[in-house]
């Protein structure tokens, strides 16, 4: 596989969003304002609005909602083949097909010196339901990438110390005392020369705990993405096919899913 190979994106055109650039990943992307959605829109959007699929020619989207109206170029449309500057319009939305190229790029390796603690808290939200399905993927990769980078420096850590504690020799003592005829002074009691390592290996051993802590977190939350996920798309089946009944049977009526 190339290290950069062209992929689509949706650029937010008009609407407020931290994240401005949406790829379009995996085989299906969600528009709608339902938590499931890997674009979510707010105001009285429906739950689901519009599905993406990928197909051999392209990303097709279709409008499983029947208001607001979905517009492709100004010009209203129900299923249509999307092709690169395309504009799509979804109520007071507006999106951009753009095609980008995904750059891997790998990260210099720090030196032990500059290597920063391991972070304990996690901006991780508790309830992946209450993000969207896009920041949870970035956040889970994000992750993963600082996993990798954190069990090199913990490595590279344990080394330092097992050199220390090869290089710590404590001071030669005579077994015999040596004979005088003054008492001497009491010689005041001197730490042990592992301490300054034990301390070090207590807290590497409490940040390595922290760690596995953070990855089995993001581990469940992939997990109950994953679930949602499929329920979700269970009633995306369940919707088109009531919309195909309706198309059978006459003008469709007003669809309402509440958000």
């Amino acid at each position: 596989m190339e290290d950069s190979a062209p992929q689509f994106q949706l650029r937010v055109l008009q609407g407020q969003t931290e994240f401005p650039e949406r790829p379009l990943t995996g085989d299906r992307f969600l528009i709608g304002g339902g938590s499931q959605c890997q674009l979510q829109l707010g105001g009285d959007t429906p739950m689901v609005h519009s599905l993406l699929t990928q197909h051999e020619d392209g990303w097709q989207i279709e409008a499983l909602a029947p208001w607001p109206l979905l517009m492709v170029n100004h010009q209203q449309v129900r299923r249509l083949v999307l092709r690169p500057d395309d504009v799509l319009e979804i109520g007071e939305f507006r999106f951009r097909m753009e095609r980008q190229v995904v750059e891997i790029v790998l990260p210099e390796p720090l030196p032990v010196s500059e290597a920063e603690p391991v972070p304990v808290v996690d901006d991780v939200a508790p309830d992946p339901s209450k993000l969207a399905a896009a920041e949870i993927a970035e956040r889970l990769e994000s992750a993963l990438e600082e996993l990798g980078q954190r069990e090199s420096r913990r490595r590279a850590g344990w080394n330092n110390l097992l050199s220390a504690a090869f290089a710590a020799t404590p001071a030669h003592v005579d077994s015999k005392p040596a004979v005088t005829e003054k008492a001497e002074a009491p010689v005041a009691p001197q730490p042990a020369p592992w301490a300054h390592i034990e301390v070090a290996l207590a807290e590497l051993t409490s940040r390595m705990k922290a760690l596995d802590e953070r990855e089995t977190a993001l581990i469940e939350n992939a997990h109950l993405l994953e679930a949602q996920q499929s329920e979700l798309l269970a009633c995306l089946d369940a919707i088109r096919a009531e919309l195909n009944g309706q198309a059978n049977n006459g003008p469709a009526p007003h669809l309402k899913i509440s958000a």
